[in-house]
């Protein structure tokens, strides 16, 4: 009799520490679920963000693609000594390009791990490619446009300073008899052309990229 009752509660006990673990599997589960749920819903959010940040750079380049060729073709007709050049505007020639991409989206989902959950290689390859390799080759490019100009600008300020009451175009040509000058702006010249072939990859990597973030996300439609 008492070794029939130790059976039983014995039973019993086996029973009870099984459906405790299965109670502990099935809560396991349910967690996992919700924290694979959770980094998608992160990684679908991330992509949407990355692509918002791809419309605003593509107006950026675009912007940048109109003005640099204007300017260059302002550029070259000035070398060429071409007098239909509004000599007196030539000033503003001197400036420098305004690439300011925006690459939140990307570092946001890249410190925050996100990115680590790219399945699709073709993704992750344009990614790096438009993020990592192009931005960082147009902000050196940039940098080098900004010092060239920086000594362009300070020739006219000079020339300037020691030519008062003298007119732009006067100023002008002027510098354009200094051959440090001249060679600054051939310089600056072929460093912008560089630059806007460079802008008119990014444009197309820039939407080869969008169209690649919309296929992934089909994925979790």
């Amino acid at each position: 009799m008492e070794q029939n009752k130790t059976g039983r509660y014995f039973k019993y006990a086996i029973g009870e520490i099984i459906l405790v673990v299965i109670g502990i599997l099935i809560a396991l589960q349910i967690n996992n679920w919700n924290e694979d749920r959770k980094l998608k819903a992160e990684y679908v959010s991330d992509l949407n963000t990355i692509k918002e940040n791809l419309k605003s750079d593509s107006i950026t380049i675009n912007t940048n693609l109109i003005n640099g060729r204007r300017i260059n073709e302002e550029r070259q007709s000035f070398l060429n000594k071409d007098s239909s050049v509004d000599k007196s505007a030539l000033i503003d020639l001197l400036g420098r390009p305004n690439l300011f991409l925006d690459n939140s989206g990307f570092e946001n989902a890249k410190n925050k791990g996100t990115l680590i959950h790219i399945k699709n290689d073709s993704l992750k390859a344009i990614l790096n490619a438009y993020y990592i390799k192009e931005i960082e080759i147009a902000k050196a490019r940039q940098e080098k446009i900004i010092k060239n100009s920086s000594m362009l600008r300070t020739y006219y300020l000079q020339a300037g300073n020691n030519t008062a009451g003298v007119s732009q175009s006067e100023i002008m040509n002027n510098l354009m008899l200094q051959s440090p000058f001249r060679h600054l702006l051939r310089t600056n010249l072929a460093s912008r052309n560089n630059i806007i072939q460079q802008f008119e990859d990014m444009l197309k990597l820039n939407i080869k990229l969008s169209k690649t973030i919309d296929h992934e996300l089909k994925h979790f439609q």
